[in-house]
């Protein structure tokens, strides 16, 4: 059984620590019940249910003087298993990062669907116990199951399509928000546009590259692009190279020429020469 009391213990000791190894945490990420806005944040999960986390309470059950109960390594288990599916769906590059193997992008060689297989039997087992709500399950269960359902199936298809890798952290909703929050400034924070609007809106976002000015905003810059525009149209200089050449007649001989002209015009004037 895992409990975030084990954590707050492992916490309150480390902090008494001349060089601290949990100096990412604050202490107000483990009292989140007083401080429901930091629910809604990434980091608040990602740093407490992280492999720092886990490596440092393992060491700390292991020493008898810290008087952390020896039932406290399965709450070390249970964040390792959490920061190795965090990583494995924040893979960017073909080699894993920061030594951590799951990291990295999915391919026929990585780890990812044997990490997948092995925790979906413990996801499924999850419950949660909370002495007031009283709710066993949570939201998040469901959606862990559904999110490494719809990879594994993802990846098939990629595969088909002759796609060597997958970069699983573009699997989330950050590009899509950034993607609507530069709509939405072309649109003067119009929350209702009409189709028409919208579809203006967004030729005018991928013109521009789908260039968003602002920086307060409750998701990531994601590192994507998209796969074309015209931004390079708009940037294109014509230089001298560009010119064709034509052959310019000079003004005496323009004065001697004559072009033949059918015997009557559309204005009904008689005459072959001009």
């Amino acid at each position: 059984m895992a409990k975030i009391d084990h954590i707050r213990q492992c916490f309150n000791i480390d902090k008494r620590k001349r060089f601290q190894a949990l100096r990412r945490i604050r202490e107000v990420y483990l009292h989140l019940k007083t401080h429901s806005r930091l629910k809604m944040k990434v980091c608040v999960a990602a740093r407490t249910l992280s492999h720092t986390v886990a490596s440092t309470l393992e060491e700390m059950v292991s020493n008898p003087n810290n008087n952390i109960p020896s039932q406290a390594i399965e709450t070390a288990e249970f964040v390792h298993d959490v920061d190795q599916l965090f990583d494995s769906f924040n893979g960017r590059t073909t080699k894993p990062e920061c030594g951590k193997p799951y990291r990295r992008c999915m391919s026929n060689r990585s780890p990812h669907a044997v990490l997948w297989n092995r925790l979906l039997p413990k996801i499924n087992s999850w419950m949660f116990i909370d002495e007031k709500v009283k709710k066993k399950v949570m939201p998040f269960k469901s959606g862990w199951l559904t999110t490494i359902a719809a990879t594994k199936e993802l990846w098939n298809i990629c595969k088909d399509l002759g796609f060597k890798f997958l970069r699983t952290r573009a699997l989330n909703q950050d590009p899509l928000e950034n993607s609507f929050a530069s709509i939405r400034h072309l649109g003067a924070e119009n929350v209702n546009p009409s189709c028409y609007q919208f579809i203006s809106s967004f030729k005018t976002s991928v013109l521009n590259n789908l260039i968003t000015p602002f920086s307060n905003k409750n998701c990531e810059t994601d590192d994507g692009s998209i796969l074309h525009n015209l931004q390079d149209f708009l940037e294109s200089s014509i230089t001298k190279n560009d010119f064709i050449d034509l052959d310019v007649l000079d003004v005496n001989e323009i004065e001697n020429l004559a072009l033949p002209l059918p015997d009557t015009d559309v204005t009904g004037h008689e005459g072959n020469t001009l």
